[in-house]
């Protein structure tokens, strides 16, 4: 409800059946029945007997309410004191001359320009990653000249934080449907998981003859660094990152090969044949001698192999064709001989 109209309603009220002012060594109360105060004085409330020698009382007005005056009967004295304009807070004092002293206030509405319409804070909320926490801020931040600011409790099942702000006298939040003009402000956050990193662990790099196994980390260096010490691996977040599950490694990198396996074989060199050209055969055919006829009888000879279907012997092309030509006329001139001596033993 809206706090003019509670005041105007408790206004009405204050009026119709006054106000009790009570204090240290209130005796009794006589319920409106005296008029020790005027009768003929609208607004002041119900009397109070108080005793005391003096008697002090301390008030302040409720919120829309401003004090108009009062009024004090000790004995036979009364005593009229009236605020123009009206005060929010008054202070009595009064060395009572009998044993009885009867006060009474009065209390008036007050004015709409009394009354001042404030805003209310800003509470935000925020969660972080890295930290896995959440956090608030009230802006602007309490203390107020305006208002008073509650504890702020955090809801984790609902992922919020809340306070309950209360305007001060004389301030009112629009908003308000609360009597005493208290709003409730919340504010929600989400929980997220953006910043976790799951590390890859190193590799280890196979030995040889020439050079021992090495480790090989993992490249990310916009999430992790590393650190070794020894064959230990740590990695390490940058800044906004949180690293989630194993982030130290034990390394055991392998020593270099030895050994017969790293013996090396003795290289052969293999000399490729050289196949004779034409012009080279042109050459051997005009230099070697014309074979004798086949005698009758004797089974013809085997053709000639060229020289590029006989394997290399580190002779070139031709040599062999010598060779070959000379054999052919040894045997053509044995199978001659042999064909007279037949004929001779006959």
């Amino acid at each position: 409800m809206n706090k003019r109209i509670l005041g105007g309603l408790a206004a009405a009220a204050m009026l119709a059946g006054g106000l009790a002012i009570t204090s240290a060594g209130v005796a009794s109360a006589n319920n409106g029945a005296s008029d020790l105060c005027p009768s003929n004085t609208d607004g002041y409330g119900r009397k109070t007997d108080t005793v005391g020698n003096p008697a002090t009382v301390s008030y302040t007005a409720p919120p829309g309410k401003l004090v108009a005056g009062y009024c004090v009967k000790a004995g036979t004295t009364t005593e009229f004191v009236t605020f123009d304009p009206p005060v929010k807070s008054v202070t009595i004092d009064h060395e009572a001359k009998d044993s009885v002293s009867h006060y009474s206030i009065r209390l008036v509405p007050a004015p709409e320009e009394e009354l001042n319409e404030i805003t209310p804070p800003v509470l935000t909320a925020s969660y972080d990653c890295v930290a896995k926490s959440a956090s608030y801020l009230l802006l602007p931040p309490p203390p107020s000249a305006d208002w008073t600011a509650g504890e702020v409790i955090e809801d984790q099942d609902k992922d919020t934080f809340s306070v309950d702000i209360t305007p001060k006298n004389g301030n009112y939040f629009p908003t308000s449907e609360e009597g005493d003009g208290s709003i409730t402000l919340t504010a929600q956050y989400t929980e997220t998981t953006d910043c976790e990193v799951i590390v890859a662990a190193p590799t280890l790099a196979a030995p040889d003859c020439s050079v021992p196994g090495s480790v090989v980390p993992s490249v990310n260096p916009n999430k992790y660094t590393w650190s070794n010490e020894g064959n230990t691996f740590t990695a390490t977040p940058v800044k906004g990152v949180r690293l989630v599950g194993q982030t130290v490694f034990e390394m055991n990198p392998l020593p270099k090969l030895t050994g017969d396996q790293c013996l090396v074989p003795p290289v052969v060199d293999v000399v490729a044949p050289i196949a004779p050209t034409q012009a080279t055969r042109e050459v051997v055919s005009a230099f070697s001698p014309a074979l004798p006829p086949v005698p009758a009888g004797v089974a013809a000879l085997p053709p000639v192999v060229p020289a590029a279907g006989l394997p290399a012997t580190g002779i070139d092309g031709t040599g062999v064709t010598a060779l070959i030509a000379l054999l052919l006329t040894s045997l053509g001139g044995a199978a001659l001989f042999a064909s007279r001596r037949r004929n001779v033993t006959i």
